[in-house]
């Protein structure tokens, strides 16, 4: 079973054709500006396009989870936030045991406000390098979200570390020190947002 599951991340589909059209959709997202869910719809679109090719690619299942998470965040979408619980539950049925899939778990819970439930699945998506960062900033933002801001700041601290120029860690590091009342630390992590990604 653990060779199987190692198999699955190393080769999450045999298809050329799913898996670049998965990376376009992560394209998309990261790129994706926030306010704006046209990015997250474009982002939607390639998923949907790799599960076209390739059915069980739970990763491309997990996209879409996230994606209508952000389309739900951004626009207040209560639609978007059904069908970002109906794609997880199938990303879930297609391997529960990929951590895309247990981050995917951990926003759509953080979304909920089921801070529990939303812990567990980002600290087991933390256990894959490639995706410690978003992990740590979902763990800060939920730990943020509870009022325990020094707990927060450490995640912050350890997705910096990780990603130091990333300007997704600087704009939700300011995010939380605004709503702290640290002023000066919002702008100053705001400026440094700006500094990695001068056209947001």
């Amino acid at each position: 079973a653990a060779r199987q599951s190692l198999a699955r991340r190393l080769t999450p589909t045999r298809s050329v054709a799913a898996y670049d059209a998965y990376l376009k959709g992560e394209q998309r997202m990261r790129e994706q500006a926030g306010g704006d869910e046209r990015g997250a719809a474009s982002a939607i679109n390639f998923y949907r396009g790799a599960l076209a090719t390739d059915p069980s690619f739970a990763r491309a299942q997990a996209g879409i989870c996230q994606a209508e998470i952000t389309r739900f965040e951004d626009a207040r979408d209560s639609e978007a936030f059904k069908r970002a619980q109906a794609a997880c539950e199938q990303a879930t049925k297609m391997d529960p045991t990929l951590r895309e899939v247990s981050l995917a778990m951990g926003e759509l819970y953080r979304a909920q406000g089921n801070a529990k439930q939303a812990i567990a699945y980002f600290e087991r998506a933390a256990s894959e390098p490639a995706l410690r960062v978003p992990a740590y900033l979902g763990l800060a933002t939920v730990a943020s979200a509870q009022g325990q801001g020094e707990q927060a700041m450490a995640f912050f601290e350890r997705a910096r570390e990780l990603a130091p120029r990333d300007p997704k860690v600087a704009q939700k590091r300011g995010y939380h020190l605004l709503v702290s009342g640290d002023f000066a630390g919002a702008i100053a992590s705001y400026r440094e947002a700006l500094d990695y990604a001068p056209d947001d």
